[in-house]
């Protein structure tokens, strides 16, 4: 099998420029990066994936029920705050009970 290779980019812009959505992005919005370290936004959500269930951290990006990050995501924005001397929760695997 072949390896994936995943490259993220960090950009920091002086203001935060139009977004264009196209058929590979349906959503886009603009987020601080200070409130990805705010309390009130992690939460733990149970996934299913070959038959293991699993709870996985998650940060509630927009108000109410929208849109979370996890996954591979929430272990670029962990490894890349951590580069900042900041720190996520880790990413506790375990069993849903």
């Amino acid at each position: 099998t072949a390896a994936i290779v995943v490259s993220p980019f960090v950009y920091a812009v002086r203001q935060a420029p139009s977004l264009v959505l196209n058929s590979e992005v349906e959503q886009a919005c603009w987020f601080p990066m200070a409130r990805f370290l705010e309390a009130e936004r992690h939460v733990q959500r149970g996934y299913s994936y070959r038959g293991l269930d699993v709870t996985l951290p998650a940060i509630r990006v927009l108000e109410g029920e929208g849109p979370l990050l996890w996954g591979l995501t929430y272990r670029f924005l962990e490894t890349f705050l951590r580069l900042t001397g900041e720190e996520l929760p880790p990413m506790p695997w375990h069993r849903v009970t």
